[in-house]
C-alpha cells in the first residue's frame, strides 16, 4: 500500500505549470491542516494553481493568494 506522500508524488507528476487543479474542499489536499498547506504550498512552487469549490463564495477561490 502507497503511503500519502508517495501517492501525492506520482499525482504532482501528472501536473504541470500552468495546470489549474480544482478540488471540492481544501480537505482533500491532506488529511491533517499541516498536510493541506504543505500540498497546496508544493504544487504553488511547481507552478500549479488551486482552485477550491467549497469555500462558500460565488466564484472559485484560488488557494493561497
Amino acid at each position: 500500500d502507497d503511503s500519502w506522500e508517495e501517492r501525492l508524488e506520482r499525482f504532482f507528476g501528472t501536473l504541470r505549470s500552468g495546470d489549474v487543479l480544482v478540488v471540492a474542499n481544501r480537505h482533500a489536499m491532506g488529511r491533517t491542516v499541516d498536510e493541506e498547506t504543505r500540498t497546496i504550498a508544493a504544487l504553488r512552487r511547481r507552478g500549479i494553481v488551486v482552485k477550491v469549490l467549497s469555500h462558500g463564495g460565488r466564484h472559485l477561490f484560488d488557494v493561497g493568494r
